[in-house]
């Protein structure tokens, strides 16, 4: 009786010990993490916060941007000076209107700051959400979710890139993936019909620079 005891003792101290061993480790990781997410914000112009989706945890900046263009309510458009948050689309046009970024109604935004363009756009047949047009090319179609003028390869939303052709739209991104770049690859053989190699580039955003910069090695004259 006496041995079992001190067995059971035994056993509840060492889950109690293991227990301990592990909330360590999870709030050390998440310090570390955090850490990270800092040093990240201050080479960053914009600060961090993290979403939690299917496709796990996201990295997303807020901003506030702004510049001269115009949006399209329904059937109306405003032009003026527009103003950009994570929440809200702001337009002066003599009178100031403010939208809601989930807005339906909202359909686009266009503007410029003087030396680069921002589109955005309601992707209906998709998530219903404004994307940033990235690239506009031979019947396809590359969106993202970061609202920002830079249009590079090291400042794309991938966990949120979508690649439209006709009504269907394509993740570049998915539970299952393993490699971006791969992912990327595969999408536009299949939509071009062309045999682009994974090795031949870097690394995703070598990718996408690419295709963003109308590189050769993307647009082959074997499709042109």
């Amino acid at each position: 009786m006496c041995c079992q005891l001190f067995s059971t003792k035994s056993s509840i101290m060492r889950l109690q010990y293991y227990r301990t061993l592990l909330f360590k480790y999870f709030m050390t990781t998440a310090l570390l993490v955090l850490c990270l997410d800092c040093f990240s914000q201050k080479k960053s112009s914009y600060p961090l916060y993290l979403r939690y989706g299917s496709h796990g945890t996201h990295k997303i900046y807020k901003y506030e941007i702004s510049g001269k263009g115009s949006i399209s309510i329904n059937d109306s458009a405003f032009v003026g000076d527009i103003f950009i948050t994570n929440d809200s689309v702001r337009v002066n046009n003599e009178i100031i209107k403010t939208f809601s970024v989930s807005d339906s109604s909202l359909q686009s935004v266009v503007m410029s700051n003087g030396q680069q363009d921002l589109k955005l756009y309601r992707l209906k047949g998709y998530d219903n959400k404004l994307s940033r047009l990235i690239k506009d090319t031979l019947g396809v179609k590359i969106f993202d979710k970061k609202i920002s003028f830079i249009i590079d390869g090291d400042n794309i939303d991938y966990d949120d890139l979508i690649f439209q052709t006709n009504s269907k739209f394509i993740e570049a991104v998915t539970f299952w993936t393993t490699s971006t770049k791969r992912s990327i690859v595969n999408i536009l053989n299949s939509i071009w019909h062309v045999n682009l190699n994974p090795k031949d580039f870097k690394g995703k955003e070598d990718l996408m620079n690419r295709i963003i910069n109308n590189d050769k090695s993307i647009y082959s004259t074997s499709f042109l």
